[in-house]
């Protein structure tokens, strides 16, 4: 992790860290800086884990975001609304389930088909 300025962030084990909303950080009463929150454009980032992405090309520099908050001890909340997603994904099932049946029906008539003709030429 990276200060402003690009200074490289040393802590000591065993001694609590605590960040601001501003992203400032303390330790032990000691102010270790503040952390350069930044975003990056599309296609910038490459995934290196579940959670991880690291920045690869140089050519698309990190964009300081300045109207950004940092909270401490909280996890990020879903992008997604869970029952919009619940009825979207009810919504495809029967599409599709429509899309099979007709599938199945239009080979069912092909399987007719050739039995008439077969029995026409015969």
């Amino acid at each position: 992790m990276r200060l402003v300025g690009g200074t490289p962030l040393t802590i000591q084990p065993g001694v609590a860290l605590n960040i601001s909303t501003d992203g400032n950080l303390t330790q032990g009463g000691v102010s270790l800086g503040r952390l350069d929150v930044v975003g990056f454009p599309e296609g910038a980032l490459d995934k290196q884990g579940a959670t991880l992405f690291r920045h690869s090309d140089p050519a698309k520099a990190a964009i300081p975001v300045p109207a950004t908050e940092v909270h401490q001890g909280k996890l990020e909340g879903a992008n997604v609304s869970a029952p919009e997603s619940a009825a979207r994904l009810v919504n495809l099932m029967r599409q599709f389930e429509s899309l099979q049946r007709a599938i199945t029906m239009g080979g069912e008539m092909n399987r007719k088909a050739i039995d008439e003709l077969a029995r026409v030429g015969s």
